[in-house]
């Protein structure tokens, strides 16, 4: 028998690694790679499948995920919940996150794509809109192409297969074997990162099964991210955010005095290319720190009004030159049970700029779903903005 080369072994070693890492694979839930953060975990058999029963997260451990496929069967039940992926999971609460909302079928938002950023999920920042004043979903469709939700009819109490196919910055969610993506998801918006892999549900427990992933670059999306929209005129694309506070602090306070902005420290944010500012990138939000201040500076040729439509959430008081112009709440249900607090620009807010330097200062907010802002000018007439 002729003796095996080292070079021969190592080769071998070096092929069994890329095809561990190129052909799915498959982990059941009684495997100890994973991890549970949950109240509510049944392993048992349902529907001739053996499941996980899941109110939580479940997560594997010392899983390094960037591009690749995740699959497993989901079953849904027809309540309220929030059940899905999360995938490319790092340190301090960031990932991405792609969820079904049962409660939701048929309807626009059916499902979700956000990215979690230090904690904080930004769905209400990051949604589609669709066509205005249009109930057709079809209408919907083609205007979704943000890429955040789309309209799906689920089935109930029946095995469902979830598959995603992530590359880069994009991923294609596909359900039930459709020949095409459901969803196609033009910017991953934690970017090209890599992480851990996991499932959840939320608000109610369903079931899960025949869980499996594959890891690879060799992946060709069946769709194309839409060209970036051209940017509206006259947006405010940089803010100043100081350091968090209690919103507590400014209860009664209809004017930001000089002492209460004396030890604010500021950082510069830029805002993404629809206009947002999300907030949840450089601050992380607490129930005793969940307030910002985003700071402008305009300079006016003379005294004057100046019209300026505003999002944000979850509220916001807007000061000019240090006076309280506007109180606002946007919440999740805060005006009827369907309101979700989504940001857009549903307020106008008329500035009265005096000559030379104004300050404008939104104190915002944040309970949950996302904190962030974005404002948009009526012209930059005889004004300059730092």
């Amino acid at each position: 028998m002729k003796k095996v080369s080292k070079n021969f072994c190592l080769l071998f070693i070096y092929c069994c690694f890329c095809l561990q890492n190129t052909f799915a694979q498959v982990i059941p839930f009684t495997s100890e790679q994973w991890e549970f953060n949950t109240s509510t975990k049944t392993i048992e058999d349902f529907q001739g499948k053996p499941s996980l029963y899941l109110q939580g997260v479940a997560y594997l451990k010392d899983v390094a995920f960037q591009n690749g496929i995740i699959e497993f069967d989901i079953n849904l039940i027809e309540r309220r919940a929030f059940a899905g992926v999360i995938f490319r999971i790092r340190e301090g609460g960031n990932y991405e996150e792609i969820y079904l909302r049962p409660h939701q079928s048929g309807k626009p938002d059916a499902m979700q794509y956000t990215p979690v950023i230090n904690g904080m999920s930004g769905w209400q920042l990051y949604h589609d809109q669709g066509k205005p004043g249009s109930t057709n979903l079809n209408d919907w469709k083609m205007e979704s192409v943000g890429g955040f939700n789309t309209p799906y009819v689920f089935p109930f109490e029946q095995w469902m297969h979830f598959k995603l196919v992530v590359a880069g910055t994009e991923a294609e969610l596909y359900l039930n074997d459709e020949k095409e993506p459901i969803l196609h998801i033009n910017e991953l918006k934690h970017g090209l990162t890599t992480g851990s892999i996991g499932i959840q549900s939320g608000t109610s427990p369903m079931r899960f099964a025949n869980f499996s992933y594959t890891k690879t670059d060799n992946i060709t999306l069946m769709k194309t991210a839409p060209k970036p929209a051209a940017l509206a005129p006259n947006l405010i694309t940089k803010w100043m955010i100081s350091d968090a506070f209690g919103e507590k602090e400014l209860e009664n306070l209809t004017e930001l005095t000089a002492t209460f902005l004396k030890n604010r420290k500021w950082e510069v944010l830029n805002a993404e290319r629809s206009g947002l500012a999300n907030i949840s990138t450089l601050r992380a939000q607490t129930n005793e720190n969940n307030t910002v201040l985003a700071k402008i500076e305009i300079n006016s040729t003379k005294d004057q009004l100046k019209k300026l439509d505003l999002g944000y959430s979850d509220r916001a008081r807007v000061y000019c030159n240090g006076v309280i112009l506007y109180s606002g709440n946007n919440n999740n249900q805060v005006q009827d049970y369907r309101h979700l607090g989504t940001i857009g620009f549903y307020n106008s807010i008329y500035l009265p700029l005096k000559k030379g330097k104004n300050e404008i200062m939104i104190a915002v907010s944040e309970n949950f779903g996302g904190w962030g802002v974005q404002g948009k000018l009526e012209d930059k007439n005889d004004i300059t903005i730092q």
